[in-house]
């Protein structure tokens, strides 16, 4: 048998090493750029056949091609392995493949899913049980097959779910569906489609989470699993509130509008489980929130700020927007091809001063004419022209509204400059 790997990236790498383990076979991999010695070296010591710097022919004499999740359905070696019947799958789907279904919580959203995922893992591992918490957050599921645990909870993105040809999940939730990676996807109903997969795939014994918004997006009739819709009469968050299946329960601290959504998303699977929310509630209170998500940094001369730099689509920006009344808001990065029109349009009575930089601020640039705004060149001057334009009392908010690969290594990356700047300029500390 030969095993190509379309792509190297870090699934990939993760269920190669695997793979090597525990099949008889021989592999491929195929990389569109170059590969750093120390992987070269780890291929040549296994004897792994690879190429790089683009992809090859070679890739049709595999019985299978493991699908880097960041691979676009348009590229000319998709086409080619399409058109000759190739068998694609993903590391994720081979890990659906090898374990307990009831065992994997599977959480995906256009916003909030790593929150959601995480404070998932939280609340089981502090109940006791061993818990895996990875696919698209950090660790690649493939690496839970090595040891054995009570639950895997996994963060899933739209690619991942695109790529896998069945991801079957008992549990399933899905916290909001809004346009996002429309350059990657062919349309925002591929995007839904992709997002909603696995809802499709469940049987009746099964359980489905998912946001009520969702239905005005895609007729949810064919679900056969147990639907339970949040942002309801029976099942929604206040800022002190907790309402589930139409029983109240008290919050234990201030939450903004983003978490209270992950919270509440998380709690009504959490009820489903174990037919409780007490415990859910007491251990919620030691529960860290991510770094650079509606991140509270302290002060400046009285001006509030706000990093929330994992904001890479304007969905989330209104999300941010909706904690405040007026903000001085921060937005940069790369767009995804979004209604630029209407984020304004939403955004507008909320902003007292929009700064942008990089190429989002061409997108934006011929919706902003009415908002007092400014084009800059990088987050040192955004910085110096928020202080500028902002008085004693103000929010200033970094939510960027596109990806950070066109001036930043990641989203983490340009938060943590944010955060220096702030710090740099003398910010109190929270």
């Amino acid at each position: 048998m030969r095993i190509g790997f379309l792509g190297f990236g870090k699934s990939n790498r993760s269920l190669l090493k695997y793979l090597l383990k525990h099949q008889e076979a021989k592999f491929f991999v195929s990389e569109a750029k170059t590969l750093d010695g120390e992987t070269k070296k780890f291929l040549e010591e296994h004897s792994v056949e690879y190429e790089e710097g683009g992809h090859t022919e070679k890739l049709l004499d595999c019985d299978v091609v493991y699908v880097s999740p960041g691979i676009k359905p348009d590229t000319s070696i998709i086409k080619l392995l399409s058109s000759r019947g190739a068998k694609l799958s993903t590391e994720l789907q081979l890990f659906l493949d090898n374990v307990d279904p009831k065992k994997v919580v599977g959480i995906t959203g256009t916003d909030g899913k790593s929150t959601a995922t995480a404070l998932m893992h939280h609340v089981l591992s502090r109940r006791g049980f061993k818990t895996f918490l990875g696919g698209n957050f950090g660790t690649p599921a493939v690496e839970a097959l090595e040891g054995e645990y009570d639950y895997y909870v996994l963060e899933m993105s739209s690619f991942q779910l695109f790529w896998s040809e069945r991801p079957y999940l008992s549990n399933f939730l899905v916290l909001n569906i809004s346009e996002d990676h429309l350059d990657w996807h062919s349309s925002f109903e591929e995007y839904v489609d992709s997002k909603l997969k696995p809802a499709f795939l469940q049987t009746e014994g099964d359980l489905f989470v998912y946001n009520k918004h969702i239905e005005r997006l895609r007729n949810l009739e064919g679900v056969r699993s147990r639907k339970i819709p949040f942002w309801t009469g029976e099942n929604f968050a206040t800022e002190r509130e907790l309402i589930v299946h139409g029983k109240k329960y008290t919050l234990p601290g201030n939450y903004p509008y983003q978490t209270r959504e992950n919270i509440l998303a998380v709690s009504i699977l959490y009820m489903e489980m174990f037919n409780e929310l007490e415990s859910f509630l007491e251990l919620l209170r030691d529960f860290k929130p991510l770094p650079h998500r509606m991140e509270y940094l302290g002060q400046i001369d009285g001006r509030h700020f706000y990093n929330d730099s994992k904001a890479t689509s304007t969905h989330a920006v209104l999300g941010a927007l909706s904690n405040f009344d007026k903000v001085v808001l921060i937005m940069c990065g790369i767009g995804k091809k979004e209604n630029y029109s209407l984020f304004v349009e939403k955004a507008s009575p909320k902003l007292k001063h929009l700064i942008m930089f990089g190429e989002i601020s061409k997108e934006l640039a011929p919706f902003v004419g009415k908002i007092p705004h400014s084009i800059v060149e990088n987050m040192e001057e955004a910085f110096e022209k928020a202080m500028e334009v902002s008085e004693k009392g103000d929010v200033i908010l970094l939510s960027p509204g596109g990806a950070s690969f066109d001036m930043y290594e990641n989203y983490a990356k340009r938060g943590e400059h944010f955060r220096e700047l702030f710090e740099r300029h003398g910010g109190d500390k929270v």
